[in-house]
């Protein structure tokens, strides 16, 4: 914590061992390098990845008033052919 707390030129911010000990490096490292302010942040955990859907995502797309759906088709078909 010392050699974080170094690195971080956070000097001023004090260490307790009894609080700190069970921090990562990256979340002691965060905690010196906002100069303490981000300790309620610390202690939330990493927030769970979104479940896996099963099938391919869906996007819905809009022409413009001054549009068609011809000209519309022909303006997105990159897109398409990336996703794709």
């Amino acid at each position: 914590l010392e050699s974080i707390r170094a690195d971080a030129f956070a000097d001023d911010l004090p260490i307790d061992m009894a609080r700190m000990a069970s921090w990562t490096t990256a979340q002691a490292a965060r905690y010196f390098e906002t100069g303490g302010e981000e300790v309620a942040n610390v202690f939330q955990a990493a927030p769970e990845p979104p479940a896996k859907l099963g099938r391919k995502a869906r996007i819905a797309l809009l022409h413009g008033t001054a549009s068609n759906e011809k000209v519309f088709r022909m303006q997105i078909a990159p897109l398409i052919r990336a996703l794709e």
